[in-house]
């Protein structure tokens, strides 16, 4: 008999080039992906055609786009922006709105998608399955209505292969208990139940999922390997340039400790402010700015706002020092971003601050690339000492700061987890050649 050639349904509310932080990881594995498939088809809410873009993420596709009726469609369009700023959730009201819309059952009615995005994403899948002969289908959290429609096609055709991905966690342990957490454990049994793998983006994350699902594996995000920073690229800079890039979450991450270390270096005379610039890219400047103003850094400092991919890279390589906020708790490690991989791919230093527990996943990855460090908050003089060895270096160097190295960097590639994920899935007997 002969065998029938895989094809894949993507279902993703945000999908590229939308500039968005889950889009990179869809954009990957859309790439990727067309090793192993010989088709791939992708449904996403019609409202992609009205938020920003990046160019990098582009895709020589046509998505299949269906309508989201959903509370962020209605109030953030018109700010063409697929978030919501932190000054606006810190207004309590609006926290505990945000936090009834990510629980069952009101995340299907008005979260994101919403039960019209579920209801017509489900009729074009059945649609695609029967025409396109769909074998596989991925779909993504956030929100959970894309693992909605997932779970709808799998009833209807029990031989898709179906796997649910999750780039954080529904019931996150290090979180505000959300509403009726007995109903949201029940959902996400009842939800996963019929998915044959459930994928997500570290260790620590998959702890926590296997409480729902027997089979969890860990598809890290990854590193495009077309973006390694070359050492015949590298500027010489005139200044020492520390850079973070990304977003910011009031409570979770916290720079204060790298902020006093610099204020420390600085008012003891071994950093010289005027070789020194603390850059931020990113949403949420205005919290920066505050936190900055705390220990009198701001002249130091440089917003450069929103910024589009490329142009973010290109701060990162450019950078002597990239910096990485994230969190932990004794019940919740592994919160490792995609900002993550892009420090690694951009080879110069990473001074990662983790606030809360001590993650052995982000430095355990941290070492085996020798990247960088890991400090948490009693490590402010380790901090300090790091900072000006990397300062130093810069000035025997004339400006310019040695590259890590790029061979340690292979093994958290793209192509490499995608082949992984096929393997583990049973596709490798299944490559697709690609013309030339």
């Amino acid at each position: 008999m002969k065998q029938e050639q895989p094809r894949l349904l993507m279902i993703a509310y945000l999908f590229p080039p939308v500039q968005a932080v889950s889009t990179l990881r869809w954009y990957h594995l859309y790439q990727e992906g067309q090793r192993y498939f010989t088709q791939i088809a992708v449904i996403t809410a019609r409202h992609w055609r009205f938020l920003h873009h990046d160019p990098q993420l582009e895709l020589e596709f046509k998505p299949h786009l269906i309508p989201a009726f959903d509370l962020r469609s209605l109030t953030l369009l018109r700010q063409n922006r697929p978030y919501v700023p932190h000054q606006i959730k810190q207004r309590p009201w609006i926290n505990y709105l945000l936090r009834l819309l990510d629980a069952f059952p009101f995340n299907l009615i008005l979260g994101d998608g919403g039960i019209i995005y579920i209801f017509l994403g489900y009729r074009l899948g059945v649609k695609l399955v029967k025409k396109e002969k769909i074998t596989h289908i991925i779909s993504s959290f956030r929100p959970f209505s894309d693992h909605a429609i997932a779970f709808l096609l799998k009833w209807r055709f029990p031989h898709l292969y179906w796997i649910a991905d999750f780039r954080d966690l529904h019931i996150d342990p290090s979180r505000p208990r959300m509403w009726s957490p007995i109903l949201q454990r029940w959902f996400n049994q009842k939800i996963l139940q019929r998915a044959d793998l459930v994928t997500t983006v570290s260790e620590g994350l998959a702890r926590q999922l296997r409480f729902f699902h027997s089979s969890v594996y860990v598809l890290r995000n990854g590193i495009d390997p077309r973006y390694y920073a070359a050492e015949n690229d590298q500027p010489v800079g005139s200044k020492f340039v520390i850079t973070y890039t990304g977003s910011l979450y009031p409570g979770f991450q916290n720079p204060a400790l790298l902020f006093e270390a610099l204020y420390n270096l600085l008012q003891n005379g071994l950093l010289t402010a005027v070789d020194v610039q603390l850059v931020y890219a990113g949403k949420d400047g205005d919290f920066w700015q505050k936190e900055l103003e705390v220990w009198n850094l701001a002249p130091i400092a440089l917003d450069k706002g929103m910024l589009p991919l490329h142009a973010a890279r290109q701060l990162q390589q450019q950078s002597c020092l990239n910096v990485l906020l994230s969190w932990a708790t004794p019940d919740m490690q592994g919160i490792l971003t995609g900002k993550l991989y892009e420090y690694l791919a951009a080879r110069k230093p990473i001074l990662a601050l983790v606030e809360g527990a001590k993650d052995p996943e982000l430095e355990l990855i941290l070492e085996q690339t020798q990247s960088g460090r890991v400090f948490y908050r009693d490590d402010l003089q380790e901090m300090e000492m790091f900072i000006l060895t990397a300062y130093r270096n810069w000035q025997k160097t004339s400006g310019s700061m040695p590259l890590n190295p790029a061979d340690k960097l292979q093994d958290f590639t793209w192509p490499v987890l995608v082949d992984h994920l096929a393997e583990a899935i049973g596709l490798l007997e299944n490559t697709v050649v690609q013309s030339e």
